[in-house]
């Protein structure tokens, strides 16, 4: 890409509802329905928070590692929630 940019550094950051999205459009399965959601890693990172975490309610494992979400509330819809995965977060 020339002076030292990269694709990362051209994309803006993405919000959870882009992100399962995404996510489902990769898997081929709604998130609301799966038992484990893997938001980890993803390019451009989620770092705007929104109400669609809570939409999970199947939801066992929660993967929301290396992203940049300003901060972690609102998962109340996540009733079977047993995993919460956080590492390399910056919040």
């Amino acid at each position: 890409y020339g002076r030292g940019t990269s694709v990362y550094n051209e994309k803006k950051g993405t919000n959870e509802r882009e992100a399962l999205k995404a996510r489902g459009e990769e898997t081929g399965q709604q998130a609301a329905t799966a038992e484990e959601v893997k938001l980890f890693g993803r390019i451009p990172p989620i770092e705007k928070k929104d109400a669609s975490l809570s939409s999970l309610s199947s939801c066992r494992v929660l993967s929301l590692s290396s992203n940049t979400i300003p901060q972690i509330a609102n998962l109340s819809g996540l009733y079977r929630l047993e995993i919460l995965s956080l590492g390399r977060f910056s919040i």
